[in-house]
């Protein structure tokens, strides 16, 4: 006999690469500038990034209560506040009401120009501070997403997590590499006992 092969229908979605929950809203992100909010995790709507990065490949989403940083491939950094705006829209019956909407994880914006040109992917908060990293060793800190410091690494691998626990900051990447912080600023390699990529670190 004849075997038919039929191919699997294309997901509705691109690939996705890091999503993270912040207090009432979930976030993911991925190719083709992939951003998604869900309030329940089940429902999903595709948010619109900003001009600049309609390119590119968000690799890593988080930040604080109030403000979300999803970054990704050539430096790419936008950021969401917290903020209520005030949206209109016309009924049906052609009444025409206000409504107060939070903007967080749907209106989005650039840092331009962005601090480095490498690819960056881990996103966690310390406090109020943002912590970024991603490759070449990168290791940038804001506290307010806009303004951007770098800060110096003791390895060039690409760092693709940071997480942050009660003692400090934990970053993981190539090669093995562990790396320790108790205040954003100054880190240490640790012996990790193997040089396959440590890809996550969660706490």
């Amino acid at each position: 006999g004849v075997v038919g092969w039929l191919p699997l229908a294309e997901s509705v979605r691109e690939w996705l690469w890091d999503v993270k929950r912040m207090p009432n809203l979930y976030l993911a992100v991925g190719d083709r500038a992939t951003i998604l909010s869900s309030l329940d995790g089940i429902q999903w709507d595709q948010e619109l990034p900003p001009d600049s990065a309609t390119n590119s490949i968000f690799l890593g989403v988080g930040g604080t209560t109030n403000l979300a940083v999803a970054v990704g491939n050539a430096g790419t950094i936008i950021f969401s506040r917290e903020e209520f705006q005030a949206v209109t829209s016309t009924n049906a019956n052609g009444t025409v009401t206000t409504n107060q909407v939070n903007a967080l994880g749907i209106i989005w914006q650039s840092v331009s120009p962005s601090p480095t040109a490498n690819d960056l992917q881990g996103v966690a908060a310390f406090g109020s501070l943002l912590v970024v990293t991603g490759g070449g060793g990168t290791i940038l800190t804001s506290p307010n997403a806009t303004t951007w410091t770098k800060r110096n690494a003791p390895v060039s691998s690409f760092l693709s997590s940071v997480e942050t626990y009660p003692g400090g900051l934990v970053a993981v990447g190539d090669r093995g590499v562990i790396l320790h912080s108790d205040d954003t600023a100054t880190w240490t390699l640790r012996p990790s006992g193997t040089t396959n990529w440590i890809y996550r670190v969660r706490f």
